[in-house]
């Protein structure tokens, strides 16, 4: 087995996914870096000038940069991954036997469906990595009121001052992390704190392998994870230009 020819073939299988499912990243799915007309990096550094003019380590902010390209990329990754997987995967509701007189659901779990969960987790903690750097962004625009271990992105929203309150890009940032985020963050908690969705598939089916409700509605929770999780993609890029346009008004 050529091992270069497998990896290749892989690339070219995710590279066709993040075409089909649309699964945009903030360097694109062309590598134009172009956001809604503005190229990102010139953008950035536009927003960013008047801190490090002030005395602001310059390396600071691109460190930041190229991790929040490097984060958008993994969640593309990790996500196509989850779309390439997902057709495969098994499914109780078709593998049934008659036991007792009753219908009986099998789960038989694969090396899809696996793997599919495998990304799932992996893309939930890249959304909080990608958060966090929002979060380390807006903090260098309000530096000394938080300690340094306190520094995400849920804390850094609550202490924006009251005076830019008003502010719609401000409204957009604090509405997405009492919602959205605060979903998004709760499904990453249990995930990497209590149990995996594979675990949880496994456990819940072993208590309910005769109720066919409790079974769909695993298995339909499963698929949709993958949709569920392209939702906060586009999220992740407004929630980029809302950044960008609410340090703008604060600088």
């Amino acid at each position: 087995m050529e091992i270069a020819k497998v990896i290749s073939n892989h690339q070219n299988a995710i590279i066709e996914i993040i075409r089909e499912y649309k699964i945009e990243s903030l360097s694109g799915i062309d590598d134009s870096y172009i956001l809604n007309g503005h190229h990102i990096f010139e953008w950035f550094n536009n927003t960013i000038q008047k801190l490090t003019f002030n005395g602001q380590n310059d390396d600071i902010f691109g460190k930041l940069f190229d991790d929040l390209i490097f984060c958008s990329d993994e969640i593309q990754f990790f996500l196509a991954n989850m779309y390439l997987y997902r057709p495969f995967i098994n499914n109780p509701l078709k593998d049934i036997t008659i036991f007792n007189g009753k219908v009986l659901h099998l789960n038989y779990p694969n090396i899809e469906s696996s793997r599919y969960s495998m990304f799932g987790s992996s893309v939930s903690e890249k959304f909080y990595n990608y958060w966090d750097r929002i979060g380390d962004l807006i903090n260098l625009f309000f530096p000394n009121q938080l300690n340094k271990r306190d520094v995400y992105f849920s804390k850094v929203i609550d202490i924006i001052p009251p005076e830019f309150h008003d502010s719609t890009n401000y409204r957009w940032l604090k509405n997405f992390k009492d919602e959205a985020y605060c979903e998004l963050n709760s499904k990453r908690r249990n995930l990497v704190h209590y149990t995996t969705e594979f675990t949880n598939f496994q456990h819940v089916h072993h208590v309910n392998p005769f109720d066919e409700q409790i079974i769909e509605e695993l298995y339909n929770t499963r698929f949709g994870l993958a949709d569920y999780y392209k939702g906060h993609v586009n999220q992740t890029l407004v929630g980029f230009e809302k950044c960008l346009l609410f340090l703008n008004e604060v600088t």
